[in-house]
């Protein structure tokens, strides 16, 4: 059998997961290399996923603009007020960056259980 893990990691269940390890971990003498692999693989993507989540907190942290003051200083130190749609344009930029950052961390939460699942199960067999 060949599994593609990063789509299999992104889109089956945690339940398929789990079925799938504890079928690797019950063959160890045949599956010695797919241990390898996840025993690499992991970790590797765990570090990845917060890597991205602090880039995606970063870069909300350096582009957030507060919608709530509508006025801003522009080259030549006289202050400007925001016209409406730049403040539109303000909010939904915020909104994108912000869906941006739960999404990258609910993405390594959910890798997180993934690795205590595999570790656990590594653990039972072992």
């Amino acid at each position: 059998m060949t599994i593609y893990l990063p789509a299999f990691l992104d889109d089956c269940t945690l339940a398929q997961r789990t079925k799938l390890f504890k079928l690797i971990m019950k063959s160890q003498s045949q599956d010695e290399e797919a241990i390898h692999i996840f025993n690499e693989y992991i970790p590797e993507m765990l570090e990845e996923k917060k890597d991205i989540w602090a880039q995606k907190s970063r870069k909300f942290q350096n582009e957030y603009k507060d919608p709530s003051y509508p006025y801003y200083t522009d080259l030549d130190g006289r202050t400007q007020k925001y016209s409406k749609k730049e403040l539109i344009s303000i909010r939904a930029k915020n909104k994108r960056m912000t869906q941006a950052v739960l999404t990258a961390k609910r993405n390594y939460e959910s890798f997180q259980k993934y690795d205590a699942l595999w570790n656990e199960i590594k653990e039972k067999y072992q």
